[in-house]
């Protein structure tokens, strides 16, 4: 069966990435970023989302149960977040949480940039991964 336009979500080309962009909110490492659009990125999260011991009394629930509650309540927030390469920033992203994937034992961040982010920054990451890779 071959998909059509309408059939496929994807709205700009994807570029997966195989080495070390690192994601930062203010000084806090985020994760790494695992492939990138024009439209958004999936970021593999480096830290432990911890619990919140305010959800914690509110819910009644610990361990995995609160961190979930407080990963699914993080979706719809926007970000500012910087991505680094070797140490040197190529950008600032704004970025919108639009869904939190688990896989095994990694956790992702499906994110979509906003209409406040600069269109040239994910093109100039883009063309840095393709270099990379020959393309």
């Amino acid at each position: 069966m071959e998909l059509t336009t309408e059939d496929n979500k994807r709205q700009h080309e994807r570029v997966t990435v195989a080495f070390a962009l690192m994601v930062r909110e203010g000084d806090r490492l985020l994760g790494t970023i695992e492939d990138i659009s024009e439209g958004g990125m999936r970021v593999r999260l480096d830290v432990d989302i911890g619990e919140n011991s305010e959800v914690r009394e509110w819910t009644g629930n610990k361990g995995v149960d609160n961190k979930e509650f407080v990963m699914v309540n993080l979706v719809g927030e926007v970000f500012t977040l910087s991505i680094d390469y070797m140490r040197v920033r190529l950008g600032t992203l704004s970025a919108k949480l639009i869904r939190v994937i688990r896989s095994m034992n990694n956790v992702y961040f499906a994110m979509q940039f906003t209409a406040e982010c600069d269109p040239e920054v994910p093109k100039k990451i883009m063309t840095i991964i393709k270099r990379r890779k020959g393309d």
